[in-house]
């Protein structure tokens, strides 16, 4: 089931930065993009003790801890999608083991799936001047994002596991090429483009299964609307069904 989280944080592309508060960003050693040229350009905008790198989860969850316990204001994260999940994840629950306020979220656009980064603006290969532009208050703002629960997991957006079959089979052919002369063909988007054309796509067409799905209503009443932005129909109240059947 999927629930709207009503205290979601906040996506913070750029703002002013209020005299005294800190900016932590937060990258993944492991991403693709963020490499030595990356983490340079980035250190030049922030301190380096504003730069943390996490290369596994237990590393992660030691960086999180310590940013809320610092009281960062913002925090920008980079390396992709999941990077951003898997970071608003951890400091949130970080936030609430301290009863800590959790700061506002960045995105820096430094990996394969970048649709965070694209909804706020985020520039791929620009990466320290979208930093500076927010350190040095040239552009003021901020954008609300709204999170869903799945799984005791927060995220932006959840799907059926059709993502989540692709993403494995990506992995399955860079381990496969790893270490051969065409290992490069296995890494970002040629990687994802081979494994969905060679595995994901002719399973999914020698299986031909629908996948079938049931929306509840987790809030307060909703409408079905026409063509005209009209309510259609009796109010669809908590707990009862929004849809159900195969979807896509």
């Amino acid at each position: 089931m999927l629930r709207l989280i009503d205290s979601a944080p906040h996506l913070e592309p750029a703002g002013h930065l209020a005299p005294g508060a800190g900016v932590a960003v937060l990258l993944n050693a492991r991403a693709k993009a963020v490499n030595d040229g990356v983490r340079r350009a980035l250190s030049l905008v922030v301190p380096p003790e504003d730069l943390f790198l996490s290369r596994s989860h237990d590393e992660a969850a030691e960086i999180a801890d310590e940013v809320v316990a610092r009281r960062y204001r913002t925090v920008f994260t980079g390396g992709g999608d999941g990077t951003f999940v898997s970071w608003v994840n951890r400091i949130l629950e970080a936030s609430e083991r301290r009863r800590a306020r959790p700061p506002r979220f960045g995105v820096l656009a430094l990996g394969t799936g970048n649709a965070v980064a694209e909804m706020v603006g985020a520039t791929p290969r620009r990466h320290a001047q979208d930093l500076a532009r927010f350190v040095s208050g040239e552009v003021h703002g901020s954008r609300r994002l709204d999170l869903v629960t799945c799984e005791g997991r927060r995220t932006p957006f959840a799907g059926v596991g059709v993502d989540a079959a692709v993403l494995n089979d990506y992995i399955w052919l860079k381990e496969r090429l790893a270490g051969t002369p065409t290992q490069v063909l296995g890494l970002g988007l040629t990687g994802y483009g081979l494994a969905a054309a060679l595995r994901s796509a002719p399973r999914a067409l020698m299986e031909r299964r629908q996948t079938y799905c049931e929306i509840v209503n987790a809030g307060r009443p909703a409408w079905r609307l026409d063509g005209e932005g009209r309510r259609v129909g009796p109010p669809i109240a908590a707990g009862e069904l929004l849809f159900a059947g195969p979807c896509m």
